[in-house]
């Protein structure tokens, strides 16, 4: 698998953040988080092959509620 280079990882979370944020002042929080999630796990889908995607899947759902913590601003909605 292609390795990512962290700075582009950088640009790119801050492209996208600032997008949702924008988008939070405008639509319910819970839609856009969904639509993004829907998204992501998508391009997962198209980008990786299945036995990956499915690898993938099963380490989100073994560690989502431990690792993803919410973010450090006021609530959006």
């Amino acid at each position: 698998m292609k390795k990512i280079n962290p700075s582009e990882a950088d640009i790119i979370y801050r492209q996208v953040f600032k997008t949702m944020t924008e988008l939070c002042k405008h639509h319910d929080p819970l839609a856009v988080s969904g639509v993004l999630l829907a998204q992501a796990l998508r391009l997962y889908r198209t980008a990786l092959p299945l036995d990956d995607f499915d690898l993938l899947i099963n380490e989100i759902m073994e560690t989502v509620k431990e690792d993803i913590k919410p973010f450090d601003t006021p609530t959006l909605n």
